[in-house]
């Protein structure tokens, strides 16, 4: 029985040894993984009003939505990769602004007689390529053709060869690196 643990305890510290002597690098992310990112926004739409005593635009309402991006990334073990997908929930401002309803008071005052509603573009196709690289330290960045997205890289899984099983993928917003939101890729 000792001899069984004890061989055990050998081959558990071989595969250990073996998976902590591969280092990450952008050969790390390799063949397609599905990809979902969403994002909580506030959604506000207004009303363009021209009365004797006020014009302007006026706040109608507002609501919380979650903007989802879904589809697939494929790496290519070089430092390129291409994403193609959908996008889903964008907010169109400018017809939602066309669902307010107002009028004018007796006082030249606006009035909003029905407050609209949020209106949601249809999912729209999207493909985008870039590059990416990977750090040592299981970290990296992706930046899309044109220099549109910065996104950071966090390869949270790796099988025993290296290859990122599971990465988490965060969006900046701007040279503040103000969040923008972030999504997970899966190995297929």
């Amino acid at each position: 029985m000792k001899t069984i643990v004890l061989l055990s305890l050998c081959i558990l510290a071989l595969a250990v040894t073996a998976f902590a002597a591969v280092t990450p690098s952008d050969a790390s992310l390799k063949g397609t993984y599905g990809f979902n990112e969403g994002k909580a926004e506030t959604d506000s739409w207004f009303a363009q009003v021209s009365c004797p005593n006020y014009s302007g635009q006026l706040f109608a309402g507002s609501e919380t939505s979650t903007p989802v991006n879904d589809g697939t990334i494929t790496y290519d073990g070089k430092g390129n990769f291409t994403y193609t997908g959908y996008k889903y929930g964008v907010f169109d401002q400018t017809l939602s602004n066309e669902t307010v309803q107002w009028t004018c008071d007796q006082n030249g005052n606006p009035i909003i007689t029905n407050p609209g509603n949020a209106v949601y573009d249809a999912p729209v196709a999207e493909s985008v390529s870039g590059t990416y690289t990977v750090n040592s330290n299981y970290t990296g960045e992706m930046n899309t053709e044109g220099g549109n997205s910065t996104l950071i890289l966090r390869i949270a899984g790796t099988n025993a060869k290296g290859l990122a099983t599971t990465v988490l993928i965060h969006e900046l917003r701007n040279s503040n690196n103000e969040s923008r939101g972030g999504g997970v890729a899966i190995k297929q």
